[in-house]
């Protein structure tokens, strides 16, 4: 029987245990994004907190409780728990740390823990400990008093609290927003496991991505099985690779690095993607996030407003695997009537003397019609913005812009790729205001070509593989 998870991320009625007021951060969030269920709060210390009575015991409620959070000293959760159970609670989350990761008093605590919920009638099931819990924007849900309450397509299982939390923030700055996201910590109980089966059926989750520190031993097969049936992208960034990283991971969460030749398994006979960062992680949930088309190839066009800048980044695309080919005699034929006479249409494409005119659609349309790429990526630095074109050369940034984005429009019309490459700037302003006017339209914005370029090549692998699998 599945585990109905409604009531953990769309709960009607909350308790805190260790409420207190210079400690609010489990507390504000439900204020933040107004929260319309029950909340109770659980303090041996505080009589109210921020206008909301506070209680001794969790029988001090007549309502039942759907979500408990944990934010007391150790040597108490095992009570807690115990109240919980009695209570009928469904779900607890442990936010408390010192258990298994720190020494065996705490692995003796957490193995009691496990005795008293799987006792029948089973139950509450747990999350963590040692963990941040669980941030659902459509359930007021929120470890991050700041988070947006803005919802999106992005599911999140991570075994880092700290990492999780970045990674809203890097989704929020960067144009994608969250569906669900799980910060598991140690796992005693519901594990990545649990959470992968119920983002693959949410039908508000189209993206999942994975931080993982470790398995246990025999979850290896069965993480294999459950990724083979998953129909939507599921991207894994897998910590503790190093030996120095499997002995972080074993004092952060306790857990043990699963073996590297596990991990290289999973991926070969699932469409599961690796990455090796969080900014990886991020462009890839970015890419997803912002188009549902799948390039069938590497070849990209690289269109670029400089060219020194062009040559240095064909060579980090050609080193990444990604192929920008020449263009066909027909093409350049074709282009030629578009650029002025002294220069010679190629791939890479250089448009200073192109770009400002409305000839630049004809650009876009002869690689939207052509079969020879899959992908556009466009470098546009953030000095296109700057004020002085409008003050010295009476040219609107706006003019420019608009013209990329509705060539945009026209390779999305044909079915392809279209991303945007915007270092980081001086002109800080101005490259917000380039990154909003493109993420408005649909198109992604990426620091560098490099990234652009390596998000197309993992979408590309990850449409060869679900053709291999069917």
């Amino acid at each position: 029987m599945e585990l109905d998870f409604s009531p953990l991320f769309y709960p009607k009625s909350v308790a805190v245990y260790g409420a207190k007021e210079k400690r609010a951060g489990y507390i504000t969030p439900f204020q933040e994004f107004d929260y319309q269920g029950k909340l109770f709060l659980i303090s041996d210390t505080e009589d109210e907190i921020f206008g909301l009575k506070c209680y001794k015991s969790i029988f001090d409620f007549p309502d039942p409780i759907d979500f408990v959070i944990i934010a007391i000293r150790r040597e108490y959760v095992l009570q807690a728990i115990k109240d919980c159970k009695t209570k009928g609670v469904k779900f607890v989350h442990i936010f408390t740390a010192g258990f298994s990761e720190k020494d065996s008093e705490g692995k003796e605590i957490e193995d009691k823990i496990l005795e008293v919920i799987n006792k029948e009638p089973r139950g509450p099931r747990i999350i963590g400990p040692n963990c941040m819990g669980l941030y659902s924007p459509e359930g007021k849900l929120s470890f991050g008093p700041s988070f947006s309450r803005e919802s999106g397509p992005v599911g999140v299982i991570s075994q880092s609290g700290a990492l999780a939390y970045r990674f809203v923030y890097d989704g929020m700055y960067r144009g994608f927003r969250f569906s669900k996201l799980i910060s598991l910590g140690n796992s005693i109980d519901l594990s990545i496991l649990d959470f992968l089966k119920y983002l693959n059926q949410d039908p508000k989750t189209k993206i999942i991505c994975i931080y993982s520190e470790g398995l246990p031993l025999n979850m290896g097969k069965s993480l294999l099985n459950i990724l083979k049936n998953v129909k939507k992208p599921v991207i894994i960034l897998k910590g503790g690779v190093s030996e120095v990283g499997k002995r972080a991971a074993k004092s952060h969460t306790g857990s043990i690095a699963s073996d590297l030749n596990v991990w290289n398994s999973i991926f070969k006979q699932t469409s599961a993607i690796p990455v090796d960062s969080l900014t990886e992680l991020a462009d890839l949930a970015l890419a997803f996030s912002y188009s549902d088309i799948l390039p069938t190839s590497k070849k990209i066009a690289l269109m670029s407003f400089s060219g020194g800048t062009s040559v240095v980044q064909s060579d980090l695309c050609s080193k990444l695997g990604i192929e920008i080919p020449q263009f066909t005699k027909q093409i350049r034929e074709e282009m030629r009537k578009y650029f002025p006479p002294w220069v010679e249409p190629q791939n890479p494409l250089d448009l200073p003397g192109t770009f400002r005119k409305p000839r630049m659609l004809d650009i876009y349309r002869s690689l939207a019609q052509s079969d020879f790429v899959d992908s556009v990526i466009i470098q546009a630095p953030a000095r296109l913005a700057d004020p002085y074109w409008l003050k010295i050369r009476q040219r609107n940034p706006n003019t420019v812009l608009k013209y990329l984005t509705d060539g945009g429009e026209i390779l999305r019309e044909h079915k392809k790729l279209y991303f945007v490459s915007c270092p980081p700037s001086y002109f800080y302003q101005q490259r917000e205001m380039i990154k909003e006017h493109f993420q408005t339209r649909g198109f992604p914005v990426f620091f560098s070509v490099y990234d652009a370029g390596r998000a197309i090549l993992k979408m590309n692998q990850y449409y060869l593989k679900q053709i291999k699998l069917a």
